[in-house]
């Protein structure tokens, strides 16, 4: 079921509502941009991210992580990628090689329609 209509709990900009913000700083080549929608979700990267708002509390500002503890993020996901498959994780890559042609199909057409 989609989360849409005037039943859904949207967030708001205020004190005390839900807020999911993302604001970035576009590259300077992207002013004249006629689809700057488009252009922005295809070429944005982490280096234009200023800062994101999440559920009201700031995650990252002027570009940086708060709160967060990089170092030990990034030992524990080297230590999830790099352990042994389990059953799960076979599942899922096997499921993710059966999806990968359909995917590539879609965004090929996707990318023609841009």
């Amino acid at each position: 079921m989609a989360a849409v209509g005037p039943q859904f709990a949207l967030g708001k900009l205020a004190t005390g509502g839900l807020a999911d913000l993302q604001l970035v700083e576009p590259p300077p080549n992207l002013a004249d941009e006629p689809a700057l929608l488009s252009t922005l979700l295809r070429f944005i990267t982490r280096a234009n991210l200023r800062h994101v708002l999440v559920g009201g509390r700031w995650r990252v500002r002027d570009g940086q992580a708060v709160n967060l503890d990089e170092p030990a993020l990034l030992a524990d996901l080297w230590a999830q990628a790099t352990a042994p498959p389990d059953a799960q994780r076979r599942q899922a890559a096997l499921a993710a090689q059966a999806i990968g042609p359909y995917l590539r199909r879609f965004y090929a057409a996707w990318e023609n329609e841009v």
